[in-house]
């Protein structure tokens, strides 16, 4: 069971094992959150202007690209080489 464990913890931290695949359960928080955040970007982008929706677009650009930089830096830095 332990080596399981080992095994399975080793294929998370070298990235043959991806969490975030895994399918969002309808009616969840996650996927409510989830839904609640695209009505808000998507009532937004009806009341902006052409300039506006492009910087909304580079903010949720950037937004999205934060995630995996900040998984890696919270996942074992004590492991890190």
């Amino acid at each position: 069971m332990k080596m399981q464990k080992e095994k399975i913890l080793s294929e998370l931290y070298h990235g043959n094992i991806r969490p975030a695949e895994k399918k969002i359960v309808q009616g969840s928080d996650y996927r409510m959150a989830q839904l609640k955040l695209f009505n808000l970007v998507e009532e937004l982008d009806k009341r902006l202007n052409e300039e506006e929706k492009k910087m909304l677009d580079e903010i949720m650009s950037s937004a999205k690209s934060l995630y995996p930089k900040r998984k890696n830096d919270i996942f074992a830095p004590s492991h890190r080489k």
